[in-house]
């Protein structure tokens, strides 16, 4: 008794002591989370050309190179293409796509990109786009790009000299109404680069 009860005596006015200090317990968690990077793959028909191989192949060694390799490794890789409209896709897909796009619209695969990792709350670091860079549909991405969150690296492809040169569909109207089995006429104004002083064939499809 004579060692307990001074004991107990102790113990009572530690707690009483603690509980005037008045603790905090705090617990700290710490995740490492990787970041997400979003690729764009141009598919659009200009992906085609190429002397020595096409640029959608010269993209694919791209993303078939080690340095990329290293980069999937420590990130979460999300996967689009586009051409005149953007869709998902699986990363192990990408040798079996073609380049058949009608259009490159740019602008709205960087839109769609950011607007379904907004739903999926995926919070992107950044956007990697292996393209052409003959933007010749829809809104210019650079006003797209301007007030985006996260910053976009661009991958040129094809050789810089090829890629000046373009042709642009800047407004189709009809001058009067259409009436069936008559002939239609439609004013079309095109904005052409790299093609002074030469000719080439425009087609217009509905």
């Amino acid at each position: 008794l004579r060692v307990i009860l001074p004991a107990l005596r102790s113990v009572s006015v530690f707690l009483l002591l603690l509980l005037l200090v008045e603790p905090v317990l705090t617990l700290l968690m710490k995740r490492t989370v990787p970041p997400t990077i979003i690729t764009l793959l141009d598919t659009s028909a200009s992906m085609a050309v190429g002397d020595t191989g096409s640029r959608l192949e010269q993209a694919r060694r791209v993303m078939g190179s080690e340095e990329f390799a290293r980069l999937k490794s420590a990130s979460r890789m999300e996967t689009w293409i586009f051409a005149d409209a953007p869709s998902r896709a699986d990363f192990d897909t990408l040798s079996r796509i073609a380049p058949t796009g009608n259009a490159t619209d740019i602008g709205a695969a960087i839109r769609a990109a950011i607007a379904a990792s907004a739903t999926t709350k995926s919070n992107p670091s950044a956007l990697l786009l292996l393209s052409d860079g003959t933007h010749n549909y829809g809104a210019d991405p650079l006003h797209v790009i301007e007030d985006l969150p996260v910053p976009v690296y661009a991958v040129g492809l094809g050789n810089p000299a090829d890629l000046l040169m373009d042709v642009q569909i800047v407004d189709a109207r009809i001058e009067v109404p259409g009436i069936a089995g008559r002939s239609l006429s439609v004013r079309v104004d095109l904005r052409s680069w790299g093609f002074d002083g030469r000719e080439t064939v425009v087609r217009l499809l509905e």
